[in-house]
C-alpha cells in the first residue's frame, strides 16, 4: 500500500477535551499509524502515515466528532520516511 506522510495542524477547542485520544482511536481503527501531540500554541499536531483516503476519513470523523471546536485544519505532505508500527500520543 502506498503511503502518504500527512502532517495535520488542528486549531480551535482542541486541548484538553479528548482530542488526541479520539484522534488515536480513530486512527488505529483505520489502520493509520504516527502520532498526535498538543502544541504550545494551543493546536494539536498530528503526522499521519496512511493512504489519502484513510486521511480524509480520519479527518472526516474528527470534525464529526468535534465539530465547531475544531475552527481551521492546515495540512501540508511530508516526504516519505519508514512508518511507525502504530499510532500514538507523544507528550
Amino acid at each position: 500500500m502506498q503511503h502518504n506522510v500527512i502532517e495535520f495542524v488542528f486549531r480551535g477547542c482542541v486541548q484538553g477535551v479528548g482530542f488526541r485520544f479520539a484522534t488515536r482511536e480513530i486512527a488505529r481503527r483505520l489502520n493509520i499509524t504516527g502520532w498526535v501531540c498538543n502544541e504550545h500554541d494551543g493546536s494539536v499536531r498530528a503526522t499521519v502515515y496512511g493512504s489519502a483516503a484513510q486521511s480524509r476519513e480520519l479527518v472526516r470523523e474528527l470534525r464529526e466528532h468535534f465539530g465547531d471546536q475544531i475552527s481551521e485544519i492546515n495540512e501540508r505532505e511530508l516526504s516519505t520516511t519508514t512508518a511507525p508500527s502504530s499510532f500514538e500520543i507523544h507528550r
